[in-house]
């Protein structure tokens, strides 16, 4: 469980990051793509889906930080092409949308 006030400084720096995302530069991508979600009727998603979307995974992420954050010092969660991670140096949060990802055996 995280205490209060790390949640005020996460939530702070989460609206941060969400002030100063691009969505509309997200939302050409997706238009350009074809890029819908299975509850946006085969439409690309709004910007307040997608800021939606970017605050449940947020939430989410302070649910279940526990073990990854102990191990790693962050946690990341996705859907949809977004991805939030926290951090727990300085409370970090970093907010992408990933259209191509691939890993590679080390």
């Amino acid at each position: 469980m995280i205490c209060s006030w790390a949640k005020r400084r996460y939530n702070q720096n989460i609206g941060l990051a969400i002030e100063n995302f691009d969505f509309k530069r997200v939302r050409i991508v997706m238009d350009a793509l074809g890029w819908t979600w299975a509850d946006s009727c085969g439409k690309t998603p709004s910007i307040n889906n997608m800021m939606n979307c970017i605050m449940e995974l947020f939430e989410h992420c302070l649910r279940d930080r526990g073990n990854s954050m102990e191990k790693t010092g962050r946690c990341s969660c996705s859907t949809g092409g977004f991805k939030v991670t926290l951090f727990d140096n300085e409370f970090g949060v970093k907010v992408e949308f990933i259209a191509e990802e691939v890993t590679r055996p080390f």
